[in-house]
């Protein structure tokens, strides 16, 4: 139920925003600069990053493994026939495994963060503005979907 009064359904984030579209406009034009072409991550991963972590702060959204996320990625942005498969699946997660890592303690416990936790993405051939954008894209998601969970709203989150 949301504990807005004036609608006791559910609303969903984006009814709010439409009802007071000046409270999103900020987090909105953060999220679309961080996507847009000022960053380095191609669209998938800016989109990994997007489901990812907005799975991370759904408490129904059971298990999260990597490989799930992972999977479908093109980190590289190049086509791959169908003998490459499984060795550029294996690249691509050993590229974004280090990401995800970073990503969920960033959610979960952002307290906690440290040096250490960017090394293996800097070793895994990310640069400073990677990880820099990634902690943007994360924050970002991050803030909109602690603001559907302070308003009591369905946090079906239609950002992309």
């Amino acid at each position: 139920m949301s504990i807005l009064s004036a609608n006791p359904e559910r609303p969903i984030f984006k009814e709010l925003l439409a009802k007071y579209p000046r409270r999103g406009i900020l987090l909105f034009k953060l999220l679309e600069d961080s996507k847009s072409n000022g960053s380095a991550l191609n669209k998938g991963v800016q989109e990994m990053v997007i489901t990812y972590v907005s799975a991370l702060n759904d408490p129904d959204s059971g298990g999260l493994t990597l490989e799930e996320f992972a999977s479908d990625v093109d980190v590289d942005g190049q086509d791959v026939n169908q003998a490459d498969a499984s060795k550029n699946k294996a690249l691509t997660l050993g590229k974004l495994s280090p990401i995800l890592t970073f990503l969920k303690k960033l959610t979960l416990t952002p307290g906690q963060i440290n040096d250490a936790d960017v090394e293996p993405i800097f070793a895994a051939g990310w640069s400073e503005r990677d990880v820099l954008d990634l902690v943007c894209l994360c924050s970002v998601v991050n803030c909109i979907n602690r603001l559907a969970m302070g308003a009591g709203l369905d946090r079906r989150l239609s950002i992309g």
